[in-house]
């Protein structure tokens, strides 16, 4: 048990109203604060849960997992366009790997980032603004007059596409009735 003041989360001395919302009045880290999910739901998801329909709850199933499809399909499905962006660029075929890497490597350093920002922010939140960054770059990627703009663009792309596969899963897991969990 930690000491009184002391964040697990974050190692942290600090005031109980100071503390991020993963650390209860105990000291000790939810998983899933939003949801209470260390020791049964929380007013807030029986609330959800109650008002839902099965419908609602369907089509909000079905449009997470959509997005979180999308994050793992922007890995590969890039590779069908390295032929024309190579031309179009007048990119080497080193560049044009990287293009690929740089995404993944983004989606990886970012996931970690994305569960702290969960934590802090709230899972809703995240998801939208990582839907928002992941959505701009999207658009944004078709503009690009450079090889090494495309580069930066699909890092940033990475960290929004780690914002939503990471809050996308809680948010699932949040919404889902417990006879589904």
């Amino acid at each position: 048990m930690p000491e009184a003041g002391v964040c697990p989360a974050f190692g942290l001395d600090a005031p109980l109203a100071a503390r991020p919302a993963c650390c209860n009045a105990a000291g000790e880290v939810r998983l899933f604060p939003e949801t209470g999910r260390n020791g049964g739901a929380s007013r807030r998801q029986k609330t959800l849960e109650g008002h839902m329909s099965e419908s609602g709850l369907r089509s909000s199933m079905i449009a997470l997992s959509m997005c979180n499809f999308m994050v793992a399909f922007m890995v590969s499905g890039v590779g069908a366009c390295l032929p024309s962006i190579g031309s179009d660029l007048h990119a080497s075929a080193g560049e044009l790997s990287l293009i690929s890497a740089v995404y993944v490597l983004s989606l990886v350093i970012f996931n970690i980032v994305a569960a702290q920002l969960i934590a802090i922010m709230g899972q809703r939140r995240v998801f939208l603004y990582g839907f928002a960054v992941f959505l701009v770059m999207c658009l944004s990627l078709a503009f690009s007059p450079t090889v090494e703009l495309v580069w930066g663009q699909r890092f940033v792309q990475g960290a929004g596409a780690a914002m939503v596969a990471t809050s996308s899963v809680t948010l699932l897991i949040s919404i889902a009735p417990r006879s589904m969990q």
